[in-house]
Parts: C-alpha cells; structure tokens; sequence
C-alpha cells in the first residue's frame, strides 16, 4: 500500500479520477477542510487543510478533520488516506493562538480536550494514513505529520 500511496502522491492525476468532493465546515466563508475520494480504483481519499493564512489548528479545524477521517473509514471503497494542504506553501504553521487567549477554564479544557481526541483518533486511524508535507510545518504541523503512518516531504518544501 506504501508504494500506491506514494505513486499517488508523485503523480499528477486527471482531473477526471477526482470527481467526489466534500467539504467540511467553514470558517469565514471557506473550507476548513476539503475530503476528495478518488474515483479510480486506488481507493486513496485526500484529506486537504484549508484554513489561510497557515492552516492554524483549531478546534474547529480538528472537529471537522475528525469527521472527514469518520467518513473515510465508513467508506467501503476508500483504501487509504493522503492528509495535505490545500495550501501551495504551508502544510500547517502550528495552533490558533486566538482559540487560547483570553478564554475561561472551560473553554481552554474545551479546546485541548478536542486537540488531544483529535490527536489520538489521527494516530489510531484504522486506515494507511500517509501526510504529504507540501510546506511550513512547525510545532502543530509536526504533532499532525507525525500522527501518519507514512511521512513525505514533497520537493518544493525543501
């Protein structure tokens, strides 16, 4: 499975081998999170981050990571999952700091609660899960990549 999920990565699929696409939640208008499930018969589901400016972990973030990585293992036909960003530069620059400033007791048991459940069900991910580093990836970004059970640096993050 390594060696699919690594063709996939290098590849440049058609366009046409990507046609299911589901977005989760949305923050300021956007997606926070882009699930695209291949058409072909591969079976790898590309979970993308999209959270501009840096992909910033919040809580919102994880709930809907969460929900996408529910929906890939539900999924009879998705094999494997590719986490990424959609981001052409940052795969993710670490956690929201706005979710922790200035919040009461509960909010901030509330918010690291959710990183550490997040946490543990990446790591526990009953799938290959493979994270193709695309960019920037400190503090958060390292606790994401290295939740997978295959790690890539992609060649414009060198």
């Amino acid at each position: 499975m390594s060696t699919l999920i690594f063709k996939k990565l290098v590849q440049s699929s058609p366009k046409s081998s990507w046609a299911r696409c589901k977005y989760f939640s949305t923050k300021g208008g956007g997606p926070l999170v882009q699930l695209v499930k291949s058409t072909d018969d591969t079976g790898i589901a590309t979970l993308k981050l999209n959270s501009p400016p840096v992909n910033a972990l919040s809580a919102a973030l994880f709930r809907d990571a969460t929900a996408a990585l529910d929906e890939c293992e539900a999924d009879p036909d998705t094999r494997a999952v590719i986490l990424t960003s959609a981001l052409p530069s940052v795969f993710c620059g670490g956690l929201d700091f706005s979710e922790l400033y200035q919040r009461t007791d509960a909010e901030l048991r509330s918010f690291w609660h959710t990183l550490l459940e997040s946490s543990a069900r990446l790591f526990s991910f009953s799938l290959p899960l493979a994270a193709a580093v695309c960019g920037h990836a400190p503090a958060g970004g390292v606790l994401l990549y290295s939740c997978a059970d295959y790690r890539y640096g992609l060649q414009s993050s060198i």
